[in-house]
């Protein structure tokens, strides 16, 4: 992937330990030559100018279509072929349940 652009904002919140960036980073896949963008929201706490916690949200879905050799150009996988390169199928993954920060 060739990074060309990312865009952030970044926001306070009632606990002057804890920040919340989004972000986007955009760019070229050099695979593919397919344009790619995903968004990301990032949960920092910060104590006496440290990061004693991070926590990153990504657009998963987003990043594999792009990443996916056997996408289409609009960036949607194509049906599952059995033994076609690109084509195999996703695997489900478990849901995350978000912990509470340490402390």
């Amino acid at each position: 992937m060739r990074f060309e652009d990312c865009t952030a904002t970044v926001h306070e919140t009632a606990d002057p330990e804890v920040v919340i960036a989004e972000y986007g980073p955009s760019g070229t896949v050099t695979t593919t030559g397919r344009r790619a963008s995903a968004s990301f929201v990032m949960v920092l706490r910060v104590r006496d100018g440290r990061i004693v916690h991070l926590r990153e949200y990504q657009d998963v879905r987003a990043i594999s279509a792009a990443l996916d050799p056997g996408a289409g150009p609009d960036g949607a996988s194509r049906p599952c072929r059995a033994g076609v390169p690109g084509t195999a199928p996703a695997r489900a993954r478990p849901a995350l349940r978000p912990r509470p920060p340490a402390r």
